[in-house]
């Protein structure tokens, strides 16, 4: 029985793993978060760079090398934007924009 061969140049350039480089990197800048966190913040940077950059990617055209980068980009500071999204949406009184 041989091995499968793996295709180390696809895995190299695939958003994912740039994700995955991203989220441990940011984890730096983590400090007291539990292990369980630490590996939700990696597993939520893969995810979201695996469902972002693709589609990024298409729409503006980029090369392997731009689309790595970005992976790696979205690793890092994706959850970090998300939390401020979120906290100014919870920061909004919808009420007072509706009602004028």
């Amino acid at each position: 029985m041989t091995a499968p061969d793996i295709d180390t140049q696809a895995i190299a350039s695939h958003p994912a793993t740039w994700g995955f480089v991203g989220s441990l990197i940011a984890l730096r800048w983590a400090p007291g978060a539990t292990w369980i966190k630490r590996a939700a913040n990696v597993a939520s940077g893969v995810a979201l760079t695996w469902v972002t950059v693709p589609v990024a990617a298409d729409w503006l055209h980029l090369t392997t090398a731009q689309i790595a980068m970005g992976g790696a980009a979205v690793g890092m500071f994706g959850l970090n934007v998300a939390d401020q999204v979120t906290k100014g949406i919870k920061g909004v009184d919808f009420a007072a924009t509706f009602n004028g």
